[in-house]
Parts: C-alpha cells; sequence; structure tokens
C-alpha cells in the first residue's frame, strides 16, 4: 500500500517509547534505502546490537532520538557515530479492532 525500496521490511512496535504517535502492536514500514532527515522517525541499531525507535533531532549540539512518551525521563538521547540508523518509517498499519 505504499511505495517503497525492495529492502524496506514492516516491524512490530514492542514498546510504548513513541505514544501517542504509535502504539504497542503498530506496524510500521521501514525503508533503509531512504535517507534520513531531520525530524523523520527513525529505527536505529547501537554497538551493543540494542535497537531503538524514535524521532531524529539535528541540533548543533548533536544528532538526538527522541521518544514522546512523557513517562520516560530522558527523552533525548544522544546519538554517537557508533550508531546505525536502519531506516526511515515511511508508513504505519494499526489494527483498531481487537482479534476475537
Amino acid at each position: 500500500p505504499f511505495e517503497q525500496s525492495p529492502e524496506a521490511f514492516w516491524m512490530k512496535i514492542s514498546d510504548d517509547v513513541m505514544e501517542p504517535a504509535y502504539l504497542h502492536d503498530d506496524l510500521i514500514l521501514v525503508d533503509p534505502v531512504i535517507t534520513h532527515q531531520n525530524n523523520d522517525d527513525v529505527v536505529i541499531l547501537d554497538a551493543r546490537d540494542n535497537s531503538g525507535f524514535g524521532r531524529l533531532r539535528k541540533t548543533l549540539s548533536g544528532t538526538y532520538l527522541e521518544t514522546f512518551n512523557p513517562k520516560y525521563p530522558n527523552r533525548m538521547r544522544l546519538l554517537d557515530e557508533s550508531v546505525l540508523i536502519v531506516g526511515t518509517v515511511i508508513g504505519l498499519v494499526r489494527q483498531f479492532r481487537a482479534m476475537a
């Protein structure tokens, strides 16, 4: 349903760091070919193979990954050179009705 590269993949949201914009069990379409820009939602992988998801924020002091959920006290994570931006979120599918 979305224009994407052949390398694009679907990923299920498994946490609440981006609520209310993205909910647990939402499916996001991530495209590794698209060049990410400031304010894009991206998926990252750090040097310890921990994945992350958030809004990319580029400032004069560095590049950050912002999470939306206010219950997390540190919502801006500074990204160092070891962090790989896996891809840019280009689509979202949300199931509105629970399966019986």
